[in-house]
């Protein structure tokens, strides 16, 4: 699905940038990092509009993330007569001179391609005068000789009927509108769902064949070893080894497209296990700091730090250095004797070592170190090893 919109969103304390539109899963980890309780929307800002300039009149900042976002998904849909259909409804919504057009009233509109005519081939008046007289909409221009046709005033034509009509004209033609737009936005629910699965992996067999199209099969992870068999038929592979997968939505969006092979692919299957019941003991958002802290791109190291998750304490309200600092300080002085001292503390400083000291790490979900203080590693080889050996006799 291609991207509509790149936004910028904010609490205040933390920010993020994101493509529009985003899965569950991606909007999910964006309440995360934001600390946003479900409903409450961010400040946002439109930082670009692809194909869709027109609309940034429109949006204005402060505008729902969540109904952005549908307006997105939807947009992302539409073929050329759905985008047509719905510049030409914004614009002859901005001819009536209302001002912006509200958000949901947008989202009415992606949705309703059905309620408008296109006339493609038609830019300039002239071109929709000539597509009227040619195709019998007008009665005077019926018995017309070709040399006495091309006399007509086609631009005049296009002009009249377009005034008629309401009409306007798009970067895709001509529109005009044929029916009530309905308010559709009223009964739509925006706001992001955890999906029913933990990952949704695709999976292609192997070798790929130059010229050779080969769609991909989807699959819900986790998944019962009779729908992993499953699939392994519908791709005629008889093990893992002779495919190739790729992550289409998970829980963690920076994983989203990675592609695995060979004994990785098991290794896909036990991290969905994990993720699912991560989600379930409340310790996901802990685990995606943890990750992050460790810089972790391997998914065998994923399956092993996903056992090591009771070890960590995350601090969700600290993600800046001064509020390490802060939250140090806290611990042996009081509220008021603090109010005094900050004014004269170096407080980055005092929170770069604090952060050293506890071998503790800032990310994206707030401050995450280990318990024993010790600090935040990757998985020691020999245990990444017997991890991939787990995944070879998983394949077999």
């Amino acid at each position: 699905m291609r991207n509509i919109f790149h936004v910028y969103a904010s609490n205040g304390s933390a920010d993020q940038e994101l493509n529009l539109p985003a899965s569950d899963y991606e909007m999910l980890d964006l309440m995360d990092r934001l600390r946003l309780k479900p409903g409450s929307p961010p400040y946002l800002e439109v930082l670009e509009y692809r194909d869709y300039d027109y609309l940034a009149e429109q949006i204005q900042e402060q505008a729902d993330i969540y109904q952005l976002n549908g307006l997105a998904r939807k947009l992302a849909g539409l073929d050329d007569f759905g985008r047509a259909a719905f510049e030409g409804l914004v614009g002859m919504e901005i001819q009536k001179g209302a001002g912006p057009v509200p958000l949901p009233r947008l989202i009415d509109f992606a949705n309703s391609p059905v309620c408008c005519h296109v006339v493609e081939v038609a830019m300039t008046d002239y071109e929709l005068g000539r597509f009227y007289a040619e195709n019998g909409f007008v009665p005077e221009a019926e018995d017309l000789t070709d040399e006495a046709f091309e006399l007509l005033d086609f631009s005049k034509i296009g002009q009249e009927y377009r005034a008629a009509d309401g009409g306007v004209f798009t970067s895709l033609g001509y529109v005009m509108q044929n029916a009530e737009v309905p308010h559709r936005s009223e009964a739509m629910d925006f706001q992001p769902h955890k999906p029913p699965y933990a990952i949704l992996l695709n999976t292609m067999s192997l070798p790929l064949i130059p010229g050779e199209k080969q769609d991909p099969i989807p699959i819900q992870l986790p998944a019962h070893s009779e729908q992993l068999q499953e699939t392994l038929e519908k791709l005629g592979c008889t093990s893992w080894s002779n495919t190739m997968v790729s992550i289409l939505d998970c829980p963690l969006p920076a994983w989203n497209h990675q592609i695995f092979l060979d004994e990785e692919i098991p290794q896909v299957f036990k991290l969905a296990e994990q993720l699912r019941q991560l989600e379930a003991d409340g310790k996901l958002v802990k685990y995606k700091a943890v990750l992050e802290a460790a810089d972790c791109q391997d998914v065998a190291e994923a399956v092993l730090l996903a056992e090591t998750v009771d070890d960590y304490n995350l601090l969700p309200d600290i993600r800046t250095v001064e509020e390490a600092a802060k939250d140090d300080l806290r611990i042996s002085i009081d509220e008021i004797t603090m109010g005094r001292l900050l004014p004269h503390i170096n407080l980055h400083g005092y929170g770069l070592e604090m952060l050293e000291r506890y071998n503790a790490q800032l990310t994206g979900y707030g401050q995450i170190g280990r318990e024993d203080g010790q600090p935040i590693q990757t998985q020691h080889p020999e245990a990444l090893e017997n991890t991939q050996q787990f995944g070879m006799e998983m394949m077999q």
